[in-house]
């Protein structure tokens, strides 16, 4: 103590996740890639990859644009196989294509998009007036898919419904093991991943179905006053009278939907960490995003920006992988080999490619759950005072009913008498 009465404090460390919560974002690059989560986040890619090419081999021939924009789409779409480039402009581009190709060359267009996106991220390019971020996320969320609904509406309805079935039982088993890893400090294999998504995987399917519930009955609601009340002369000043009443359904509905919107990726990482119901876990989601939505908001944009950068350290490392192998093997082999032999060497060698260049995609998937189970632990810790390291564990509690139990021996030890 000085003369004036204060202590002098030495501070010799700072706990900076501590002080900024949000900079436990931008420490999950080797929790997405912690080999397990990427193993599911590949597969995951894989099986909605498959299963859509499989739905879309009986599709017929299909006239559909493409977002251009500049770039040279000739490579891409040739890659497709049997795609035609039917005319060209500086901004869109008419392809016909059928079948799979349908859905290769559209994939094509949507991997453009999240390059764009991260690219975006990365110059800080917000894009107020047009491009940057927010014209990315457009592109990949509402024009992408609006031009593949325009001509195969039937086809995007079983593809969205096959993609989010093995997306959200995969992602909970992702999510699942980044709960344990971020808040046990443990790292579960892929039995306890997959033995979860068994437990839970119908909840976390109805969890979404559950506020889509209450705005169809509102909807159908409306739709039943519209009928009584706006078609007969008598009553229809009734109707206009409970104009406004109606309005009120109406706000509730949109607001509810608006809520979802934010809440969604919430809603896998509350079933990961709380090992609770449908009911429970839009609950929780749905309180921390009234109470904290700009939180929420926060978090969600820290990650978006860490994500695409690493996203794209992932593609480079992927990307200079391939060129290396091609261009030292290129220098070892002698001639050119022709023939069906060679046919089928070469499309081995496709698929060699495609499985690699499936892994940033992967790395993407696991990143979006693992900073979904992130952000959900840091607004409930905000919300609630819950503690970060609090997350359902069954094996912990377990355990540490082991280590508090008595010995039963001792209780039933008995002094032999001697002889």
């Amino acid at each position: 103590m000085n003369r004036s009465g204060l202590h002098h404090v030495k501070i010799e460390a700072v706990d900076w996740c501590a002080v900024l919560p949000v900079l436990r974002i931008f420490q999950l690059a080797r929790t997405a890639l912690q080999p397990t989560k990427l193993a599911l986040a590949w597969l995951l890619v894989a099986a909605v990859y498959l299963g859509g090419m499989v739905m879309a081999w009986p599709l017929d021939p299909t006239r559909f644009e493409l977002v251009t924009e500049g770039r040279d789409w000739e490579q891409s779409v040739a890659v497709a196989g049997e795609a035609e480039i039917l005319d060209r402009s500086s901004e869109r581009m008419t392809v016909l294509a059928e079948g799979s190709d349908v859905l290769r060359v559209w994939i094509g267009q949507q991997f453009d998009s999240l390059w764009r996106l991260a690219d975006a991220v990365v110059s800080l390019d917000v894009g107020l007036s047009g491009g940057g971020v927010i014209g990315a996320l457009g592109a990949l969320l509402i024009e992408g898919p609006r031009s593949l609904w325009r001509v195969a509406p039937g086809f995007v309805l079983a593809f969205a419904g096959w993609a989010f079935v093995v997306a959200t039982l995969l992602g909970l088993g992702i999510a699942r093991l980044a709960a344990l890893e971020l808040a046990r400090r443990r790292t579960a294999g892929p039995v306890e991943a997959i033995g979860f998504i068994f437990r839970k995987g119908v909840w976390t399917l109805l969890a979404p179905a559950l506020p889509l519930l209450v705005v169809a009955s509102g909807a159908v609601v409306l739709v039943a006053v519209g009928f009584a009340l706006f078609n007969l002369p008598i009553v229809e000043w009734i109707g206009g009278l409970a104009y406004g009443p109606l309005l009120l359904v109406g706000l509730a509905m949109a607001l509810l939907l608006i809520v979802l919107a934010v809440a969604l990726h919430l809603l896998v990482a509350a079933m990961a960490v709380e090992g609770t119901d449908a009911f429970d876990a839009v609950s929780r989601c749905f309180s921390y995003v009234t109470t904290r939505p700009w939180q929420v908001l926060g978090y969600a944009a820290a990650a978006l920006a860490y994500g695409a950068l690493t996203f794209l350290v992932v593609l480079s490392v992927v990307g200079l992988a391939i060129w290396l192998t091609d261009r030292f093997l290129a220098v070892g082999i002698l001639g050119e080999a022709t023939g069906d032999g060679n046919d089928l060497v070469v499309a081995v060698v496709g698929l060699w490619q495609q499985a690699l260049l499936a892994v940033p995609a992967a790395y993407a998937v696991s990143f979006y759950f693992c900073a979904s189970v992130q952000t959900y632990l840091l607004v409930r810790q905000s919300a609630d005072g819950s503690g970060l390291d609090d997350a359902y564990d069954p094996t912990a509690a377990k355990n540490t009913h082991a280590v508090l139990a008595p010995p039963e021996a001792a209780e039933t030890q008995t002094d032999e008498p001697r002889a």
